[in-house]
């Protein structure tokens, strides 16, 4: 496994890993799909780990973890629930099923201009700031009904990067996650498996 490359600075930042959802598509808990022999969970805590995070909080509704506040909210009631729990001043927003993302990514992510960024078309992995504005925001838009991740970006005026898509496979299904497994099987990742 490679290490963060050590030449990049990356800010302070807390990592917050979305593992919350209900995996209905999946026919099982996405968290503990196996990946080289450890769980899914695991695997991206080590992901925003080498990435260089300070703090890593895991939004889950499950018994020791932070689970949501007001329940069916989807990602954006996640991010809510775990902003009392940041201590950093950067958010590094993380979904639980995209497996194949690189740590170098995520530096890229972290090292963009703007106070919040994400890869176009894919509105997680994204950064976001920790601050009171961002919670208002939140709270605004699901009042509203509002439960879209790129409305939030987009009222943030975030920096949309370019992406590399085969890292950002997603993985809700069981056919998804054959095919994801089989892109890391043929070495399609940056050699971070």
């Amino acid at each position: 496994m490679q290490t963060p490359s050590l030449s990049l600075k990356v800010p302070a930042f807390t990592a917050v890993i979305l593992a919350g959802g209900l995996s209905s598509r999946m026919g099982q808990d996405k968290a503990l799909l196996q990946i080289n022999g450890q769980s899914l969970l695991k695997h991206m805590q080590q992901r925003v780990s080498q990435a260089g995070a300070s703090q890593i909080i895991i939004s889950r509704n499950q018994p020791g973890f932070i689970a949501d506040i007001t329940p069916e909210q989807g990602p954006l009631g996640g991010i809510l629930s775990v902003l009392p729990h940041c201590t950093e001043p950067k958010l590094l927003i993380v979904p639980i099923d995209i497996p194949l993302i690189s740590v170098a990514s995520l530096q890229q992510l972290l090292t963009a201009s703007s106070a919040a960024s994400y890869f176009a078309e894919h509105p997680l992995p994204c950064v976001l700031p920790n601050n009171a504005a961002l919670k208002q925001r939140i709270i605004s838009q699901l009042h509203t009904g509002q439960r879209s991740i790129k409305a939030l970006l987009h009222g943030l005026s975030a920096s949309q990067l370019s992406a590399d898509n085969t890292q950002l496979i997603n993985t809700n299904t069981p056919a998804q996650w054959q095919h994801c497994m089989q892109q890391l099987t043929l070495g399609v990742q940056d050699g971070q498996a």
